[in-house]
């Protein structure tokens, strides 16, 4: 098996953390922090809103405008932000909206991984 004679290198500038703010999203946001702190890289949170979904039984029954369910993920996305930014990482955030379909909301995702510069 040949050996590698020359040093392998790996640079991430930019990560795209994509939150729905489940469980596993708070996972991926502890993978993001350790990916950026070992990297320095930057980090590019993205969560796409859909005024037609509400995420919890209260939000059905009550029925949240969607004025007040938009300002609360976008309360939720500048803890995220200052939570990594109080861990040293340069951090941005952005909130796309539209209705979810799963083809779209990979494309807003990716449109605004390409707008970031974010590596594939």
């Amino acid at each position: 098996m040949p050996l590698i004679e020359e040093p392998v290198v790996v640079a991430i500038k930019k990560i795209l953390l994509a939150t729905d703010f489940s469980p596993s999203s708070e996972k991926a946001v502890s993978y993001a922090r350790a990916l950026a702190l070992r990297f320095s890289s930057t980090v590019e949170i993205a969560h796409v809103f859909d005024p037609s979904i509400v995420t919890s039984y209260e939000e059905a029954i009550i029925g949240l405008p969607v004025n007040e369910r938009r300002r609360i993920a976008n309360e939720i996305l500048d803890r995220l932000r200052d939570d990594l930014s109080a861990s040293g990482i340069k951090t941005r955030t952005t909130m796309p909206e539209g209705p979810y379909r799963p083809w779209r909301t990979k494309g807003l995702v990716l449109a605004d991984a390409r707008r970031a510069r974010c590596n594939p």
